[in-house]
């Protein structure tokens, strides 16, 4: 998985591509960890080039939530693809993370 950094406004954005499964979930979960230590708490995850989502990166965005919530922090999903939405959908994840269509959009939620 290769991640990409990228200041928009106010928020970070980190673009994820690849698969975010067990093998490169821990890489997300170690970069999304060191945003929040240095104070980076308004975060759009982009994720248009993740063809692949397994539950361990599922497990990764709930604690990536979670430390973002005890931090008065924020992330918003942007980008998911039809397939991956489905699962979001069918896990019940849509009710946990809010989605956006696209970065600019996550990025304007967050200001």
């Amino acid at each position: 998985m290769e991640l990409h950094e990228t200041e928009m406004s106010s928020a970070v954005v980190l673009a994820a591509q690849g698969r975010l499964d067990s093998t490169s979930s821990a890489v997300l979960e170690r970069r999304l960890r060191d945003m929040v230590a240095a104070g980076r708490t308004r975060i759009v995850l982009d994720l248009e080039r993740v063809g692949y989502i397994s539950s361990a990166g599922l497990r990764v965005l709930v604690v990536a939530g979670k430390l973002l919530a005890d931090h008065a922090g924020r992330i918003i999903l942007s980008g998911l693809s039809s397939e991956n939405r489905r699962l979001f959908d069918l896990s019940g994840f849509t009710d946990l993370f809010a989605i956006a269509a696209d970065r600019a959009q996550a990025v304007a939620e967050l200001e």
